[in-house]
């Protein structure tokens, strides 16, 4: 049934108070994002150092 504003039907009951979608402060606790950084700062210094010793050893930087 089409309303009085030509079918656009407004927000939900309940859903007035809500910030829209794209205003919602959204916030991480700081103990989950240190664990990602840590995460992906080992990451990088893993890879990093078998990517060296892959050049290293392999011929590709003049090694054994």
């Amino acid at each position: 049934m089409a309303g009085e504003n030509g079918g656009i039907e407004g927000p939900a009951r309940g859903e007035q108070d809500r910030a829209p979608a794209g205003r919602r402060d959204v916030r991480t606790p700081l103990g989950t994002m240190v664990i990602v950084l840590v995460y992906a700062l080992g990451t990088v210094i893993l890879w990093s150092y078998m990517y060296y010793h892959t050049l290293r050893y392999g011929g590709g930087l003049g090694g054994h």
